[in-house]
This record gives C-alpha cells, structure tokens and sequence, in this order.
C-alpha cells in the first residue's frame, strides 16, 4: 500500500504537468482556429480597389494602436458571423494605400456602408446598435446612396443626359481633394433628393481627365438638362455651396448654359480656407 501511495505520488507531478501542458495546448489551437476564422470572416484591405463593387459591404477603418479598435476588433468579428450576405471589410490606417485618402476620417473606428461599390451611410466609433442600423438597412433597401462613383464615358453621357447632377473629378493622392471631400459628401446628403452626385476618379478614367479635368483637380461640373450649366475649379468651398444650392433650387425647364469665371489655380492671393486652388 504504501509502495502504490508513493508511485502515486511520484507520478501526480507528470500528471498534473500533463493536463497543464494539454489545457494550454487546446487553448493555443482555440486561439488558431478563432484567428483562422477571423481571417476568413473579416477581409483586409487597403486600396479602394480591392472593395468588391458587386456585394453589400461594410468597412471599418483602424489603427492597432487605438483602444477603442482593439475593444470594436471581438465584436465587429461577431458581426460579420451572423451576417454572412455582408462581406466585412477592415482598413489599417497605418499601413500605406489609397482607401483611407479616399475617405478622410474624423475619427477611429470608423465604419462606413457600402452598396455595389457606392458610399452610404457612417458610423462613427463603435455603436453595436448603430452598425446594426447598418446592416438593417441592406435588408430593407434604406442604405441612402449619396454619391455615385462613374465607371466610364458612356456611364457618364448617360447620366448627363437625363439628370440634373453635380461632377467630381479627382485624384486618390491631391490633398485638395482630400480636404474637400467631405464637403461634397454633406451636399450630397443635403440635396441628394433633388441633385444626382457624382464622381469621377481621374487615376482610373483617364479619358474623362483629359476631356474634364486638363487644367487638374479637384474640379465640378453642374448639368442640367445636358447641357453644363456651371463649373468650380479647384476646392473652393463657398462657391461649391452656391452652385450646388443654386442648381438644387432651379426649375425643370432648361437652363440656358452659362460658363462660371474660373480663378487661376496660381493665385496664391486667394488661397484662403474656403478658396484652395486645383492640384495638377
């Protein structure tokens, strides 16, 4: 008895040792199967152009050093898995590429909805409830569309042609463009009812930069009725405003087509805050 007592406690060390050694083993592979997972649920990207224009998306923007991120990374994982017709996108901000110049944050996290490649609605920070809002909004055809990227020149013509609208051209690396963005973004939001925005990305359509944008970006064109009715080179912020508000209030006749006095890009006298010049 007492020879068996001591073999048992010879052998509890080993045993105990073993059953450590396998707990933290099955909590290693548990670590590898969710980060496994994760990877196939979330997908990483950093250029506009890996975004899938033909699914309803969502993407969240982020840096590895922001807390607030790292509390959102669990959660947002939890989304994506019960919302398997949403493909679930993350953007590291860190890292060099051309979505997060794209779109200018105020803040991290920031969630933005996607539908067949055209920007909707934001979430800033981290709301569990106002993402699901999102995600609501894909079900129920709610998700508002503001501004509609052009796929090329007979995209264009066609939409000229019956619509009264406002065109972008830019570029993914003019920091103008950039800085004005999110101006064109609340206009859009603002008039969306009466105005179709768009926007042309001069990078891609090279076509259409030579035609609409030989003097750089950014630059707008107003139309109504097919005809041009305006135009605002340059970020000039105070005048985008008065074509946009002026062309949401006309009537449905046609306009008679006007050209507006363009500033020259290289008046350095009037480059004020609401007065940026157009990037070559």
């Amino acid at each position: 008895m007492k020879k068996q007592y001591g073999i048992l406690l010879l052998c509890f060390p080993a045993l105990l040792a073993s059953c450590s050694c396998n707990k933290a083993k099955k909590e290693a592979e548990s670590v590898a199967t969710a980060q496994t997972t994760t990877a196939s649920i979330v997908k990483e990207i950093l250029n506009q152009e890996e975004l899938d224009k033909n699914v309803s998306a969502i993407v969240k923007f982020y840096s590895p050093e922001c807390p607030a991120c790292q509390m959102s990374m669990q959660p947002y994982e939890e989304l994506a898995q019960k919302n398997p017709h949403i493909t679930f996108y993350a953007v590291n901000i860190e890292k060099d590429g051309n979505f997060k110049e794209a779109h200018p944050l105020h803040a991290i996290p920031t969630f933005i909805a996607f539908k067949k490649g055209v920007k909707g609605d934001v979430v800033v920070g981290f709301n569990e409830e106002q993402i699901q809002q999102l995600i609501n909004k894909f079900s129920t055809g709610e998700l508002k569309s503001t501004i509609i990227e052009v796929t090329g020149s007979e995209d264009l013509a066609q939409k000229i042609a019956h619509n009264k609208l406002i065109v972008k051209f830019f570029s993914t690396g003019c920091g103008f463009c950039r800085m004005i963005a999110p101006v064109y973004e609340q206009l859009a939001k603002i008039h969306g009812k009466d105005i179709m925005f768009l926007a042309v990305d001069i990078d891609r359509l090279q076509d259409l930069a030579r035609q609409y944008a030989p003097n750089g970006v950014p630059v707008f064109y107003a139309f109504k009725d097919g005809k041009q009715v305006d135009k605002v080179l340059g970020a000039r912020v105070d005048e985008l405003n008065r074509v946009v508000t002026e062309l949401a209030k006309s009537g449905d006749k046609p306009a008679a087509t006007t050209q507006a006095v363009e500033k020259p890009a290289s008046n350095t006298s009037e480059q004020t805050p609401n007065s940026i010049p157009a990037e070559d």
